[in-house]
This record gives structure tokens, C-alpha cells and sequence, in this order.
């Protein structure tokens, strides 16, 4: 029979892991502070916020998504149902009901400065259904925990390798379906960390100790080479001039465009420069202080995540175009000058992420962020899971005394 809810709800809670929690925390600030660089004008002339995301884009959603697989090892022992009403409902219960809170927010922005007119619902509709989204990781989350319950039937190395060529085979069709991309670089990296959490728990162990450790130092000596190897890789192809194209061997197109080589290039760089990413975590994990302020976010990722994009359409776009400032690089402190928005931009982020963390709070309203659990189908799904169980131990125990009398009659012919 399924455990009582009560029973459940007073289960000891095991002692929180740091180092996951504080690169959640990294993932959300670097993921805000690009956002921030993409709408504040001049943005990307600030030394200080290029060489900010260039530092932290190995540690913004590759890290998320190997963390996310790293605990997504219950997927492994549940059965379908349970999977779909135990972590595939709160991945898309917030997406739906976030995106077209996202898109009319950016809309109506838009729409206000001239920009065009507001976004349709069939827009919206389709927009969700591709992923076309910033709530994009939500939907790839469900897609991904999917993916892990459907490839834990196979090898584990053939699970990996399947999870590199289904989406490098669907890459022609980057332009329609943004999440292959989505799938070829991060996929993976969840897989890695769900299908191998005792190897990646073991390089955790053994870079704590690299100062007394060999096998320690060596991990973190290959773990810069790589990082290094993925920066030279990247500049390599930054340095190429104008659009590259390349022949395709496969049935599905000609050749791949500038755009879908950069997919290939980043989901290279990422692979290689992961066990860094997590070297990155594990040293912030470590600095008191500053470690705490980030596993605070880093266990409060999601409203932050929800709600950043629409206080960026709101707090910042409809309050500039209300004053009607213009933004350059050096401009007069403070309306004009794009480190004040940025610095603006973090603060509002931050406190809409902490409105919608309270939102969370208040009973039904709370719903939009972290749905409520189903526990009349929660119970029926265990059931059922238990009962399949059940079954399978009494024909594997019918089997083995099976051989065992086969076994016993054999000797006594002999």
C-alpha cells in the first residue's frame, strides 16, 4: 500500500548539498544579468558586464541542467505515471500559466513604444508549444526528465550517445524548433548527471582534497585545460569572418548554416568545459558569505526565473519610455548612462523575484509558481507501481524456485 501523506510529511529531511544550491544561485544571476545586457542600450559596452557573462557563461544554464539531472534520480524508479504527476506537473503547470503572462507583459511594452502591435493568442499558443520562450527551461525540463525515464531501459552509454545524436540528427530543423538546440547542449549534461551521480559525486570528493589528493590534482589540472581548450574553441570560431556554412551528410539537408555551426560549436565548448563548471561551484560553495547569499537564491531559483523577464517589460521598459531617456555609452549619471539601468535592472529583478517568492506563500495564489501536489492520483499512480512490483518479485521468486527444483531433480538423477 502507498505510505500515508502524514507519515511522509514528517520524514527526516537530509542534509542540503552547498555546491548545488550555490550554482543554481550562480544560474539565475548570470541568467538575469544577461537578460539585462540584451534590453538596457549600450549594455554591451560595459567591460565590466561582458567579461561578468563571458566568466559566468559556463556556470549559467550547463551547470543548472547537470544539477537538475544530478537530482533527478528518483525519474530511474518511477513508473510513468508517477514521473508525469510527480515532477512533469510542476514543470508545466508554471510554464503555462507563466508564458502568456511573459509575452503580454513584453508585448504591451512593445506595442506602447511603436514597436507593433500586441501578440495574438494563436502567437502564444505556438510560442509555448516550440519553447519559443524565456520560460524555455521549464519545457525542457519536462522534456528531459522524459527523455531520462525512457532511456533508463538502455545501457548507459548508449542512453549518452543517443542523447547527442537524436539531436544533432534534428539539428537542420533549428530554425522551426529552437529546444533541438536546447536538447544538443544541455541534454547531455542532464543525463550526466542523473545516469553518472556517483562519478560526478566522486570528482566533487576527490577536487575537495586536490591539495593532498593526486587523482585530485590531476582532475583539476585537466579541468583547466579543458575550460581553456572551450575558450580557444570559442574564439577560434569568433574569429572566423563572415557567415559559415558547411556540407550536411545526412538526408535531412544540404548543409548547416552560421547559425546552427554555433550550436555545435557551444555544445562543445559546454561538454568540455563542465568539470570546470563544477570546480566553479565547489570553490563558491566555500566562501562563506558570499556562499550563503547564493545558496539562498539557488533554492529559490524559480520565481526569480518566472518573473525576471516581466519586470524587465514593466518595471524597466514602460518606466523608460515613460521619461523618455536616451541611453548611451558614457552618458550623464544617472537617467542616461547604462551602468545606473543595469544596477536598476538588478534591484527590481530581485525584488519582483521575492514578491513572486511570497506569492508562493499564500495558499491557492501560490499555485501559479508551485501547483499543488494530486494526491488522490499521486496515491492511485503508487498504487498501481507498487502492486506491478509486487508482481514482478513473486515471478522472479516463482523463477528462481523454478530453477532451484530443476536444479534439485538434476542431482538426484545424477
Amino acid at each position: 500500500m502507498a505510505v500515508p501523506r502524514v507519515k511522509a510529511r514528517h520524514r527526516a529531511q537530509p542534509k542540503r548539498l552547498a555546491w548545488p544550491d550555490a550554482a543554481k544561485g550562480v544560474s539565475i544571476v548570470g541568467v538575469v544579468l544577461l537578460h539585462i545586457s540584451l534590453v538596457v542600450p549600450d549594455a554591451d559596452l560595459q567591460q565590466w558586464l561582458v567579461t561578468t557573462n563571458k566568466v559566468l557563461s559556463p556556470l549559467r544554464m550547463p551547470l543548472f541542467f547537470l544539477v537538475s539531472g544530478y537530482f533527478s534520480t528518483k525519474v530511474l524508479r518511477q513508473s510513468f505515471g508517477q514521473l508525469m504527476l510527480k515532477r512533469v506537473w510542476f514543470f508545466l503547470v508554471p510554464y503555462f500559466m507563466w508564458i502568456p503572462i511573459q509575452h503580454y507583459a513584453s508585448s504591451w511594452h512593445y506595442h506602447l513604444s511603436g514597436a507593433g502591435p500586441l501578440i495574438t493568442l494563436p502567437a502564444v499558443m505556438d510560442s509555448m508549444f516550440r519553447g519559443h520562450n524565456m520560460g524555455w527551461f521549464l519545457y525542457a525540463l519536462a522534456l528531459f526528465n522524459i527523455a531520462l525515464w525512457l532511456l533508463k531501459f538502455l545501457p548507459r552509454w548508449l542512453a549518452m550517445v543517443l542523447s547527442v545524436v537524436i539531436p544533432l540528427v534534428c539539428l537542420p530543423y533549428y530554425e522551426h524548433f529552437h529546444m533541438v538546440s536546447k536538447a544538443l547542449m544541455y541534454l547531455p549534461l542532464f543525463l550526466v548527471g542523473a545516469l553518472f551521480k556517483d562519478a560526478v559525486t566522486t570528482f566533487v570528493y576527490e577536487v575537495r582534497r586536490a591539495y593532498r589528493s593526486p587523482r585530485g590534482a590531476i582532475y583539476v589540472a585537466i579541468s583547466v585545460a579543458l575550460y581553456v581548450g572551450g575558450l580557444r574553441l570559442r574564439a577560434w570560431w569568433d574569429s572566423l569572418e563572415g557567415l559559415q556554412t558547411a556540407d550536411w551528410p545526412l538526408w535531412n539537408a544540404e548543409t548547416l548554416v552560421d547559425v546552427e555551426l554555433l550550436v555545435l560549436v557551444k555544445s562543445l565548448q559546454q561538454y568540455i568545459t563542465m568539470p570546470f563548471a563544477i570546480m566553479c561551484a565547489l570553490v563558491l560553495a566555500a566562501t562563506g558569505p558570499l556562499s550563503w547569499g547564493f545558496q539562498v537564491i539557488g533554492r529559490n531559483t524559480l520565481p526569480i526565473y518566472l518573473s525576471h523577464p516581466v519586470a524587465l517589460s514593466l518595471a524597466y521598459g514602460l518606466v523608460r519610455l515613460r521619461m523618455g531617456v536616451d541611453i548611451v555609452d558614457g552618458g550623464a549619471w544617472p537617467w542616461e548612462n547604462p551602468n545606473f539601468w543595469i544596477i536598476y535592472c538588478v534591484v527590481i529583478c530581485g525584488l519582483v523575484g521575492f514578491l513572486v517568492w511570497g506569492l508562493n506563500k499564500i495558499p491557492v495564489l501560490g499555485w501559479f509558481v508551485q501547483p499543488p501536489h494530486l494526491w488522490i492520483l499521486e496515491d492511485h499512480v503508487d498504487g498501481v507501481a507498487e502492486r506491478r512490483a509486487e508482481r514482478r518479485h513473486a515471478r522472479q521468486k516463482a523463477r528462481q524456485a523454478a530453477k532451484t527444483a530443476e536444479t534439485l531433480a538434476a542431482r538426484r538423477q545424477g
